[in-house]
């Protein structure tokens, strides 16, 4: 392809050298670099890439784009652009010659329910013998070929190289989950999404992000975006949440809500939550019809009306959203039960947020005879401050918890449980009482198995389906499911 092909798709850029190159490839990484690409310098957190534009031109680096013209190009041709990363976006969609404009592109965001909605999307979508692609924290599953997530939603080259593999495998749909920092970083500023949709806000990122205004603000902008969508795109929003106003005045797009608690164009009636299935009835402008979810929890009650919007927006009609919804047998890691005979309940879920883990709790507490056991942590180098709040609500809504280590990253992991601690003094709970603190993940697990008695349900909460853990010098093989399964499969044996 051309360089100057490529230069049109930017929407701002000064050229210096002639644009009559072909461009064999496209990089934001100089080692993945090959002879005949396009270089991209992004300024990262980590790194500048300005800092190795001679790298990748000595890798056959043909072309550079940045922001600050290096002092010697030596040879290549450089294009200077006010934002790398907005170029990067637009540069990566017109290399793999705009892909997101030949899918119905459903984009998910929100703090929690993007990967419950993204899979019960897709549940519908087969349902109605549609094939569709999907993005998100779990895995990437493109045209058929599924692969372990790096990011909840990747970077523009990974993303727009995703999205025309999807095109050539015959996808029609692509369902995404969209992140704050993938929108506040522009990964998919060139993408045309067909339907947004918005689940809810709540404290998580703050680490990043400098206040929960500022976080807003970046989920604000994937309705931003949908507006310059042609044709009908639609915006599927919570009513329940306390910024879906907010998110409505953000776009021009055609509005569809959901919710359980306000009015909303689809509403859930008679929800019923028990201890295998959660039923209720769905009540949308087009009909109504009662659905049984093998999920559980009230959140999945929201998830499912996401979902439904998500669908609607796409032209699904309602028998097949039906289908759809009761197909779906588990997400993976998000309130997934592990039976191996005992006689209690034990799910593992992914709430390391306070909403998440509210959400979590409440619904264990209404399906649970006996007592509410829970083992959670909270991640290093995250926000600080939803740690003890964490604290507060297991402190409030479980009957006893187990304090832990999740992925301590380069902090101390008991300093982490101390800061979770501090909601339990605020609740007035004592150590050893009404709480223990065991750093050792699986030893927490499995003194959490061993309380609990007939009729009891424990959570492992945190990590879901991740399958390792982070600490300062390294990443080791961890998996809360096969650490649970072994030891009750263990005791199983000995109780024969």
């Amino acid at each position: 392809m051309k360089l100057s092909t490529l230069l049109d798709a930017l929407p701002e850029s000064a050229i210096v050298g002639n644009p009559d190159v072909d461009i064999t490839g496209i990089a934001t990484d100089s080692r993945k670099v090959t002879p005949g690409s396009l270089f991209i310098a992004v300024a990262g957190t980590a790194e500048d890439g300005h800092r190795f534009m001679e790298d990748a031109v000595a890798r056959g680096a043909v072309a550079l784009v940045g922001e600050t013209q290096p002092s010697e190009a030596q040879g290549a041709v450089f294009i200077k652009v006010p934002n790398s990363r907005i170029g990067a976006a637009f540069l990566a969609e017109a290399f793999y010659e705009f892909p997101s404009r030949k899918l119905e592109v459903v984009g998910i965001t929100g703090t929690n329910g993007k990967s419950s909605t993204l899979y019960l999307t897709r549940s519908v979508l087969e349902a109605a013998g549609l094939s569709s692609s999907g993005i998100g924290t779990i895995c990437y599953s493109i045209g058929g070929s599924t692969q372990p997530a790096r990011n909840t939603t990747p970077g523009p080259i990974e993303l727009s190289s995703s999205l025309r593999r999807a095109v050539d495998a015959g996808d029609k749909y692509v369902i995404m989950e969209v992140s704050s920092h993938a929108l506040h970083q522009f990964r998919v500023e060139a993408l045309q999404f067909k339907v947004a949709v918005y689940t809810n806000l709540s404290l998580d990122h703050l680490d990043y992000h400098r206040s929960l205004d500022e976080y807003f603000t970046a989920k604000r902008h994937l309705f931003e975006l949908l507006s310059k969508t042609p044709g009908d795109p639609c915006a599927v929003i919570s009513a329940d949440d306390a910024r879906s106003e907010d998110i409505a005045a953000a776009t021009t797009a055609r509005k569809l809500t959901f919710g359980v608690t306000k009015p909303a164009d689809i509403c859930a009636r008679n929800v019923e939550i028990a201890s295998s299935h959660t039923a209720f009835d769905i009540v949308t402008p087009d009909g109504e019809f009662s659905v049984m979810l093998k999920l559980l929890g009230r959140h999945s009650v929201y998830n499912a009306l996401a979902a439904t919007g998500a669908c609607m927006a796409l032209g699904i009609e309602l028998p097949a959203i039906k289908r759809g919804l009761e197909a779906l047998s588990l997400v993976p890691g998000r309130f997934e039960r592990i039976c191996e005979g005992q006689p209690f309940e034990v799910i593992i879920d992914y709430a390391h947020t306070p909403e998440a883990l509210k959400l979590l709790l409440e619904s264990a507490r209404s399906i649970c005879k006996g007592k509410v056991i829970v083992v959670f942590g909270a991640g290093g180098d995250r926000d600080r401050s939803k740690r003890p709040e964490m604290g507060k609500l297991a402190a409030s809504l479980a009957d006893f918890t187990i304090v832990t280590s999740d992925n301590p990253r380069s902090e101390d992991p008991y300093t982490i449980a101390l800061d979770i601690e501090i909601g339990f003094q605020k609740k007035g709970k004592e150590r050893g009482q009404n709480y223990l603190v065991i750093i050792d993940r699986r030893e927490a697990i499995e003194e959490a198995l061993a309380t609990a008695e007939a009729g009891d349900l424990v959570i492992i909460a945190g990590k879901g389906h991740e399958t390792y853990q982070i600490f300062k010098d390294k990443t080791i093989e961890f998996d809360d499911k096969a650490i649970a399964r072994t030891w009750l499969q263990s005791m199983s044996k000995l109780e024969r």
